[in-house]
């Protein structure tokens, strides 16, 4: 079987078929295609946060291949799942960034992407360039005080921007790229 990867519900969402062809939905189906008949045989990371979040905001296309993968038994469910001590560390981390307090709930809107990938194989697939950057912007100038350093080491790749060339990542195996990890993000300051 190939890497556990989490997909995140706004590729889902945007996964959509439309009339008049939309760039984004193309490259968001043609990822959830890729990672469906890929020859690696990909497996999609869920935890119940993750699944609610698909269930009600997920396009059509979305769920028929979410159907697709659990009958070919390629959805991982890892149920409910938070892990406290990183939880604690990235909150301890917001506190001490006065600039980024304003941050903290959005950064907690999205810690099930975070725990889901380090309960797997740490990769993410997700157009959300903020929560991207919020957390980029936790681990970087965070204090050193405090160890994030996992957090730093997730893949995360966005198939809306073309020179992540996110499906050629998928058919090449999804690799471990330095410059996919989060710490290594190319995000304003």
């Amino acid at each position: 079987m190939g890497y556990r990867i989490v997909v995140d519900t706004c590729v889902a969402r945007s996964a959509g078929r439309t009339v008049i062809e939309d760039p984004v939905s193309k490259v968001c189906r043609n990822t959830l295609l890729t990672l469906e008949k890929s020859k690696f045989a990909y497996q999609i990371v869920m935890t119940q946060c993750l699944l609610e979040e698909w269930e009600r905001n997920a396009s059509v296309f979305a769920l028929w291949w979410l159907t697709q993968m659990r009958s070919k038994k390629r959805v991982v469910n890892l149920g409910n799942v938070e892990i406290d001590h990183l939880r604690e560390r990235v909150d301890k981390a917001i506190g001490l960034l006065p600039e980024r307090r304003d941050a903290r709930d959005r950064i907690f809107e999205d810690i099930h992407l975070i725990e889901a990938a380090l309960m797997s194989n740490k990769r993410i697939i997700s157009r959300d360039e903020n929560a991207r950057c919020h957390f980029y912007y936790v681990i970087t100038f965070g204090p050193s005080t405090i160890d994030l350093s996992d957090i730093g080491e997730i893949l995360w790749v966005n198939p809306e921007k073309a020179e992540e060339d996110v499906i050629g990542w998928l058919e090449s195996g999804a690799p471990e790229e330095e410059t996919r990890c989060l710490r290594n993000s190319a995000c304003p300051v």
